[in-house]
């Protein structure tokens, strides 16, 4: 099955999710792929794909949902293993960086507001929120201790 795209683009990195990988584009789809092995051949087979539409945001996933910022300015959730659309929040952005763990996904928006959202499959929610730049579309650098944060001005560093 082919990646749909706009304008051959897919900006976004897939994520890999053990012999899965997702995808999502702009005027496309987003895509779920098994990747696997028939007598020493590659096999690439669509699990299942979904009208929901990522453009420039990386997904993360916490192994069971998917979190993806669609082209709708919208952060919206999918189950991993049927694609399901679990929620959609409200417009937050035309860009949001995205990172998380098991617990929280971390989503720096171009307005330069860092979300903290719970991994939650029910419902969207913000558990904290902090203004931290101005006009940013660059992507969260996480390290241990802080996290750095870029914008068209600056290059800021935040430790906890």
């Amino acid at each position: 099955e082919p990646i749909q795209a706009y304008r051959n683009m897919n900006i976004l990195t897939p994520l890999v999710m053990d012999n899965r990988v997702f995808t999502s584009a702009r005027s496309g789809r987003s895509q779920c792929f098994e990747i696997g092995r028939d007598d020493g051949q590659w096999t690439v087979n669509e699990v299942w794909n979904q009208k929901v539409q990522g453009y420039m945001s990386s997904p993360v996933s916490d192994g069971n949902t998917i979190f993806l910022h669609s082209n709708s300015e919208r952060l919206t959730a999918l189950d991993a293993q049927s694609g399901e659309i679990l929620w959609t929040g409200r417009p937050m952005g035309k860009y949001q960086s995205l990172v998380g763990n098991d617990e929280t996904v971390l989503a720096l928006n171009s307005g330069g507001e860092l979300l903290a959202v719970e991994s939650n499959r029910d419902r969207l929610n913000i558990i904290d929120r902090a203004k931290v730049a101005n006009d940013s579309w660059a992507y969260l650098g996480i390290f241990e201790g802080g996290l750095l944060v870029r914008d068209l001005k600056s290059l800021r560093v935040y430790r906890h």
